[in-house]
């Protein structure tokens, strides 16, 4: 599901910075606000993860000061031998900041929608053939496959077209609900290939990455067009003050839940286990209950003391940027 996120991204990005993109302080405000929204909390986790100081010992990743140095940039994503970032699930981070980095010229260059039309083409031909021969890349991690940019780059290209779409408007309840049900009947088919991994894609593709790539790419797809249904005309299902307030919160959740998935491991999964006298399905579902209590609940107290302070000292430091770059604009005028 990291791929609907990532479509979500473009989306987002193109509708809040598409008619900014001319000013001159738009680059260096931009990526402020983003370092600022994803640093904090990297650096809070790798603290609670760390050896040394952490609460979460046992999940700690022992980090060396190269990758320091690229976790604490961000630009992890950039090399193949430590993507994975400097804590667990920071991977996703990495595709993220990089895509960050190219935004300004995506707002410059892909502002139509036959330009994004073509990026889509090309980047799903480019992330073709790179996952083609991902075998041959020297030190790559075991996972690479599965986490790198290219594999990912036509989701930010979705994004852009779901904006610059023309918009879909439907007040008729079955229409809505019928285009609705065709969207979740593809995203049914994505997950139904995805999970049962039929014999043959495998025959079509020859290479487990190659397989791979087919499916994040039909998932893709089929987010896509929920998305663009949803974003014109949402229904009340999937948009609501549950689901807003899970949104809020989701980056904490999404950092925090490994830690907590290892520690609920190792302490509260042996008493679920002899509680629910060994059903597998009562341990999994009591055990996924708990974690997200735990996880959504570490989020909240994160999201206000780390996440929030963040965003509003991005703010003011790009309102900084901004008012330097009008006066140096203006003496040069």
């Amino acid at each position: 599901g990291v791929n609907l996120f990532f479509i979500i991204s473009g989306l987002v990005m193109y509708q809040t910075y598409f008619g900014r993109s001319g000013e001159s302080h738009f680059v260096g405000s931009f990526l402020i606000k983003r370092y600022a929204r994803l640093l904090p909390l990297i650096l809070v986790i790798v603290l609670l993860t760390s050896r040394h100081v952490g609460l979460f010992k046992a999940a700690n990743v022992n980090l060396t000061p190269f990758e320091m140095l690229i976790g604490i940039t961000l630009l992890f994503g950039f090399f193949p031998s430590h993507n994975g970032g400097p804590v667990m699930a920071s991977w996703s981070i990495g595709v993220e900041m990089i895509f960050y980095l190219f935004f300004p010229l995506m707002m410059k260059w892909l502002r139509k929608l036959d330009a994004l039309v073509v990026s889509l083409v090309l980047t799903l031909a480019l992330s073709f053939f790179f996952q083609l021969g991902i075998g041959q890349i020297a030190g790559a991690t075991s996972y690479y496959y599965a986490t790198n940019i290219f594999l990912f780059l036509p989701c930010f290209c979705y994004g852009g077209l779901l904006y610059l779409l023309p918009r879909f408007e439907s007040r008729e309840g079955l229409r809505r609900w019928l285009l609705l049900g065709v969207c979740l009947l593809v995203l049914y088919a994505a997950a139904t290939l995805y999970l049962m991994n039929p014999r043959w894609i495998a025959d079509l593709v020859g290479v487990a990455e190659m397989t791979y790539w087919y499916k994040i790419q039909l998932f893709s797809l089929a987010f896509a067009l929920v998305l663009y249904v949803q974003s014109h005309s949402p229904s009340v299902m999937v948009v609501n003050r549950f689901t807003l307030y899970l949104g809020r919160l989701s980056y904490g959740i999404y950092l925090i839940h490994p830690p907590v998935i290892i520690y609920s491991k190792i302490y509260l999964l042996p008493w679920l286990s002899q509680r629910a006298n060994g059903d597998p399905n009562l341990i999994f579902l009591s055990f996924g209950a708990v974690v997200a209590l735990i996880s959504v609940g570490l989020a909240e107290i994160l999201y206000r003391s780390v996440e929030h302070p963040g965003i509003r000292l991005g703010g003011m430091l790009a309102d900084r940027w901004k008012a330097r770059s009008e006066i140096k604009l203006k003496h040069a005028g």
